[in-house]
């Protein structure tokens, strides 16, 4: 189920093409105010937080720092309410061959609980990130990782609250309290290096970015790193969606991930192997991503000016990671995205093995209709206690259909 979504790896994909954007981006505090409080709800591990658009729009946009520019996704929002294009440009998919149109759009309103904004953005023709089917609720776009600029941004994942200092207001917080890492920004997303114990007992120095837009774990690009290979026990399969379709890689754990003083144990990730032919420039010499799976784990503080990045482990922290038992991957559609289609079955696993196919959809999980349940609820059920007996209700070209399994330690 934590499949389910992996369009993060279109936006590094994009960056040649939206860097020439230059967005300008001016926040705007309340008078006398230093710093604010967002708050923000967790949907499918995506910080998603209430915008009004050019001060009419309600929406829902997802806080990025693993995507360079903020993107409005649904165009027909900003055709409705007259915005100005400037321009249209042409952005490609990882195979550069699928062309997609956007609009830049200038001075752009946006203003969020207690602050304002004044942003330069880039307007999709297409929704092709498609983030509702994965989030589970209605996304409509993305503040991108310099939104915020020149401020630090602390994010409590516990509480749900993000707060922005005003520039110059910040103070370090106590060594006691939070232990200090350093991280790099490159074009204004920020990188850090930390060091991976594999399975095999062997240390591997890598560069990830920290990208609050994955709701996965971590991405690993292997052989990009001297011992960076996938594990031998990786199940083999689809590890999400691009532009092109299904992208294709493995899943595993990594047996130690040392982020700042705090070790993570037993870490899942996906492993993909980058194309010979793939453009460097624009992974800038990245080993992969760390995403949102972890960052929650912690309460975080992000001094973009001085690349400092504070840590301070949260009640999640100790958590272990748990991978889905079943080898189904759902996305959400129809009505108040209250219907479940089966996008992907893994082979060899206890969905497999019932013979649930791609296209089902599923309509009760034991006693409950799933119209009831959200897919955040229905992801958890299916990463419950191994041995678990699932009996499920799907429905195939109009006839129900009823499947049992016991969920199984995939990997």
């Amino acid at each position: 189920m934590k499949l389910r979504c992996y369009t993060l790896l279109l936006y590094s994909l994009l960056q040649l093409h939206l860097y020439a954007l230059h967005a300008q981006s001016q926040v705007i505090f309340p008078p006398n105010e230093t710093q604010i409080e967002i708050p923000f709800e967790m949907h499918g591990n995506f910080m998603v937080l209430p915008v009004v658009f050019q001060r009419i729009f309600p929406l829902r946009f997802i806080y990025d720092t693993g995507a360079e520019n903020s993107i409005l996704l649904k165009k027909e929002i900003s055709d409705l309410l007259g915005v100005v294009y400037e321009r249209e440009i042409t952005v490609y998919g990882s195979d550069m061959s699928i062309a997609l149109g956007a609009q830049i759009a200038r001075k752009v309103f946006l203003d969020l609980p207690n602050i304002k904004m004044i942003k330069d953005m880039l307007i999709l023709n297409e929704d092709f990130f498609r983030f509702d089917e994965n989030a589970g609720v209605e996304i409509h776009g993305i503040l991108g990782s310099e939104t915020f600029k020149g401020h630090v941004v602390k994010i409590n994942y516990a509480r749900q609250i993000m707060t922005i200092y005003a520039k110059n207001s910040f103070k370090p917080p106590l060594k006691s309290e939070y232990d200090s890492v350093p991280i790099k920004m490159i074009r204004n997303k920020p990188y850090v290096e930390v060091d991976l114990t594999l399975q095999n007992d062997s240390i591997v120095p890598v560069k990830l970015l920290l990208d609050t837009g994955a709701s996965l774990s971590m991405l690993l690009y292997s052989g990009t790193a001297k011992g960076l290979t996938i594990p031998a026990n990786a199940l083999k399969g689809s590890i999400g969606r691009g532009l092109g379709g299904n992208l294709e890689g493995h899943i595993g754990r990594v047996k130690k991930m040392q982020l700042g003083s705090f070790p993570l144990t037993n870490v899942i990730s996906r492993f993909q192997t980058l194309p010979i032919d793939v453009d460097t420039t624009q992974t800038v010499g990245r080993n992969g991503i760390i995403g949102a799976e972890i960052m929650a784990r912690f309460n975080l503080i992000f001094d973009y000016t001085h690349q400092i990045m504070y840590l301070q482990p949260n009640n999640q922290y100790k958590n272990e990671f748990i991978y889905d038992r079943s080898g189904l991957t759902l996305v959400a559609g129809g009505r108040n995205l209250s219907e479940f289609t089966v996008q992907g079955v893994l082979p060899n696993t206890p969905a497999a093995r019932a013979d649930i196919r791609v296209g089902d959809k599923l309509v009760k999980i034991g006693i409950w209709n799933t119209k009831l349940l959200h897919l955040t609820q229905l992801t958890r059920k299916f990463q419950g206690k191994v041995g678990k007996e699932m009996n499920l209700t799907i429905l195939r070209d109009g006839q129900k259909l009823k499947k049992k399994f016991k969920l199984q330690e995939l990997i």
